[in-house]
C-alpha cells in the first residue's frame, strides 16, 4: 500500500508539474505574441508614412496598405485602423461595393478597442453616401448614433471632425438649427489649415465646403438672395477648370454651389438660367452616379415651370426623369438598397460570429484543459485527504477507522474471513528502556513487516498503541496460522543497533464460529500468558499455540 501511495503522490507531481507547464506555455506564447505585435505596429507606422493621399495613387496606397494586412498576429487596433484607411480610399476611388466591405471590417475591429473618433470617421463615410444616394434618414439616423458616442466639437483627429461636421451640418439644417449649423460649418474651416499640411488641396477643399454649408443654411432660411450671392462668390473663387474633380468634391461643393442656384433662379422665375444650373448639376450627378438627387432637383424645376411655356422643356424633363428612374430601378436601386440596410452590418455580423466561433473554441479548448486539470487536482486531492483519514500517520499503514469499515462491509455480505491480533511483547518497558522514539522506531518497522506480507485478501491495519490486526479473506485456518507464524518470526528477527529484543504475541480468530477480532484478541492474550513470542489459535474447542523455533524465544 506504502508503494501505491508513492506512486500517487508522483502522479500529483506530474499533474501539477502538467500544470505548471500549461500555465508558462501560455504565459511565453502570449509573450512572443506580444513581441510581434509590437513589430507590427513600427511596421503599420512605416506603411503610413508611405501613403501619398493623392487621388492618382489610390492604387499605390492600397497596395501598401494590404502589406499590413498579410502580417501575422495582427492586434486589433491596427487592423481596425487598417481597414479604415482602406475603406477610405475605396470611398474617394467611388469603389462603393468594396467601400462597404472594408467598412464593415473596420468597425467590427474599432468597436473591439473602443476607437471613438476612428468609429465616428467612418459613421460619417457612411452616413455621406447615403446623402448622396438621397437616403436621407438612413444617414441622419448614423449621425444619430455616432453623436452618442462622443461631442463632434471635442474630435481631437481633425480629419474626423471634418468629416462628421460635413454631414453633421446637413443635419442640423434639416432640424431648423441654422446657428448651430454655421457653428459647425466655421469647425470645418478652422480645421482646414491641419488638413492642408497632409495634402495642400485639403485646404481649399474644407474652406469652400465650409463656405457652402452656411450658404446652403441661408437658403433653408428663405434667404435666397444672401444664399445665391454667396453660391456665387465660392463658385468665382474656388472653381478651377483644370481641377480633377472627385467624389468628395462634387457632393460637398460643386452640388451645393448648383443646387442653390437652380432653386434660386426659379424662385426669380429665371427659368432659363435654373436650366442651365440644373444641367451642370445632373452633370456631376450622372458621373457619380447620384442619381436619386439629380432626380429630385429635376423634379422641383419641372414642379415650378409655369403652365403653358417650355413645353419642349417640359417634355424633355419627363423623358430625362424618367430614363433616369427607370435607371436608379433596373441598375441600382436593388444594390443600393442592399448596401444601405444590410452591407456593413453584414460585414460585421459574419466577423463577430466568426470571431466568437474562434474564441468560443479557444475557449473550450482552455476550459476543458482547465476543467480537466482541475478534476484530476480534486480527484487526487479527495483521494489524499480520504487516504489520510483512512491511515495512521505514524506507521503508514490502515487505522482503525479503516479496519470498521472493512469489517462492516464483510458482515454485510456475510464474507467468512480470519482475524490475527498482533500485540508487541514488552512495548511498555521498551519505551522506558530505550525511549519513545526507539518505541515509534519498533511501531514502523512492525508496520513495514506488515505491509511486506499484504497481497490480494490480506490487509493489515494499526489497532491501536502497540496493536496491529490482519484481515484475511478466503483462506481457511492453516494459511491464517502460517500467516501468523511468518509475521511473528519476521518481527522477533527484526535487528536493532542497540541490540534490543522485540517479540509480538499474535492470536487468530475466525468470524464463522465467533467474532472474529474478539476471538483473536483472546487467543492472543492467551500466547502471552504462555510465555509470549506465540501464535495461539482455537481448533475443535480447544486453545492451541502454533509450533515455533526455540532459538527465538523470549529471553
Amino acid at each position: 500500500m506504502r508503494y501505491n501511495r508513492k506512486l500517487f503522490f508522483r502522479l500529483l507531481v506530474l499533474l501539477l508539474a502538467l500544470f505548471v507547464s500549461d500555465v508558462l506555455g501560455v504565459f511565453f506564447y502570449n509573450l512572443h505574441i506580444k513581441k510581434v505585435q509590437a513589430k507590427n505596429a513600427v511596421f503599420f507606422q512605416n506603411c503610413v508614412y508611405e501613403l501619398t493621399y493623392q487621388d492618382d495613387q489610390i492604387e499605390h496606397d492600397l497596395e501598401v496598405l494590404n502589406r499590413v494586412l498579410e502580417l501575422k498576429h495582427l492586434d486589433y487596433g491596427i487592423l481596425g485602423q487598417t481597414y479604415m484607411l482602406i475603406s477610405t480610399l475605396h470611398y474617394t476611388a467611388g469603389d462603393m461595393q468594396s467601400f462597404f466591405s472594408t467598412v464593415g471590417h473596420a468597425l467590427f475591429y474599432l468597436k473591439k478597442t473602443n476607437d471613438t473618433e476612428s468609429i465616428v470617421y467612418l459613421y460619417a463615410n457612411m452616413a455621406k453616401f447615403f446623402l448622396e444616394i438621397g437616403e436621407e434618414s438612413k444617414a441622419y439616423e448614423i449621425v444619430q448614433d455616432a453623436e452618442k458616442l462622443v461631442s463632434f466639437y471635442d474630435c481631437q483627429n481633425f480629419f474626423t471632425k471634418i468629416q462628421i461636421m460635413q454631414v453633421y451640418a446637413r443635419y442640423l439644417i434639416t432640424k431648423g438649427e441654422f446657428e448651430e449649423a454655421a457653428r459647425a460649418a466655421d469647425c470645418i474651416i478652422a480645421e482646414a489649415d491641419a488638413a492642408a499640411a497632409y495634402n495642400s488641396r485639403f485646404g481649399i477643399d474644407y474652406v469652400r465646403d465650409g463656405e457652402i454649408l452656411k450658404a446652403l443654411a441661408l437658403l433653408e432660411q428663405g434667404k435666397n438672395d444672401e444664399a445665391y450671392n454667396a453660391a456665387c462668390s465660392l463658385y468665382d473663387e474656388f472653381y478651377n477648370p483644370d481641377e480633377d474633380v472627385s467624389q468628395f468634391a462634387a457632393f460637398d461643393f460643386y452640388l451645393p454651389v448648383f443646387y442653390i442656384k437652380t432653386i434660386c433662379s426659379l424662385e426669380k422665375g429665371e427659368y432659363e438660367q435654373a436650366f442651365e444650373f440644373n444641367n451642370a448639376y445632373g452633370s456631376f450627378c450622372d458621373e457619380f452616379f447620384f442619381t436619386m438627387l439629380k432626380i429630385r432637383l429635376s423634379t422641383k424645376v419641372l414642379e415650378a415651370l409655369p403652365s403653358g411655356r417650355y413645353e419642349d422643356l417640359r417634355i424633355s424633363f419627363y423623358r430625362s426623369i424618367g430614363d433616369d428612374s427607370q435607371k436608379l430601378s433596373e441598375n441600382l436601386l436593388s444594390d443600393y438598397s442592399y448596401l444601405c440596410n444590410d452591407k456593413f452590418e453584414t460585414v460585421e455580423n459574419n466577423l463577430e460570429i466568426k470571431r466568437l466561433d474562434r474564441e468560443n473554441r479557444r475557449e473550450m479548448i482552455k476550459s476543458m484543459t482547465l476543467r480537466l486539470f482541475f478534476f484530476l487536482f480534486i480527484v487526487l486531492l479527495i483521494f489524499t485527504l480520504y487516504s489520510e483519514t483512512k491511515f495512521d500517520a505514524l506507521t503508514k499503514i490502515r487505522n482503525r477507522r479503516s479496519l470498521n469499515e472493512k469489517l462492516k462491509r464483510l458482515t454485510s455480505f456475510n464474507h467468512n474471513y480470519y482475524a490475527i491480533m498482533i500485540d508487541l511483547d514488552n512495548f511498555k518497558k521498551l519505551n522506558d528502556t530505550y525511549g519513545h522514539d526507539f518505541g515509534d522506531l519498533v511501531l514502523q518497522k512492525t508496520a513495514d513487516t506488515l505491509l511486506k506480507i499484504e497481497k490480494k485478501g490480506v490487509k493489515a491495519y494499526r489497532y491501536g498503541g502497540e496493536e496491529f490486526v490482519v484481515i484475511l479473506e478466503k483462506l481457511n485456518l492453516v494459511h491464517a496460522v502460517k500467516t501468523a507464524e511468518l509475521i511473528r518470526y519476521e518481527i522477533s528477527n527484526l535487528k536493532w543497533d542497540n541490540d534490543a529484543v522485540v517479540t509480538a504475541s499474535l492470536g487468530v480468530g475466525n468470524s464463522s464460529e465467533n467474532d472474529a477480532i474478539k476471538q483473536a484478541d483472546i487467543n492472543m492474550y492467551y500466547a502471552k500468558r504462555l510465555g509470549k513470542n506465540f501464535v495461539a489459535y482455537e481448533k475443535s474447542g480447544k486453545t492451541l499455540l502454533a509450533e515455533r523455533r526455540i532459538d527465538i524465544r523470549n529471553k
